[in-house]
């Protein structure tokens, strides 16, 4: 029987989040990414290794993450997870990180609402205080 682990990934979407909603009326939505390491092999050439992320989201952070993400999105999902192994098409054995329960989901790369790709004009810099000779209470 596969081990429960806690786990915190950062990793980009693969695919846009869509937002449904259960029998309860409770949003949800399916995560599916990915990371990559490079890896140092025998010979001194360096491998990427990929490792895909899969989970559902529910309640406001799949609100969120529906309304802030799009696919390429770099996110944080933390809560319970374990590792299912299988083996690809050339044979190959690798390993898909499977979450169970998704506590946190945070779009790393979201804007700010009413944020524009430019600010409209510099914010304005306020005068300092004057010194009245005071120090600080602190």
């Amino acid at each position: 029987m596969p081990t429960n682990i806690n786990a915190s990934v950062v990793c980009h979407l693969s695919h846009t989040p869509e937002l449904k909603y259960g029998a309860n009326e409770r949003p949800y939505c399916k995560v599916s990414g990915w990371t990559a390491d490079s890896i140092k092999q025998k010979d001194g050439e360096r491998k990427k290794e990929f490792t895909s992320i899969e989970g559902l989201v529910g309640g406001k952070p799949a609100e969120w993450l529906a309304r802030d993400c799009k696919k390429g999105s770099m996110v944080l999902l933390t809560g319970k997870a374990r590792v299912r192994a299988y083996t690809n098409k050339e044979g190959q054995a690798k390993g898909v990180l499977d979450f169970l329960e998704i506590t946190t989901a945070m779009c790393l790369d979201a804007k700010e609402e009413g944020q524009d790709a430019a600010p409209a004009a510099a914010p304005q810099k306020k005068a300092a205080p004057a010194d009245d000779g005071e120090s600080a209470p602190f």
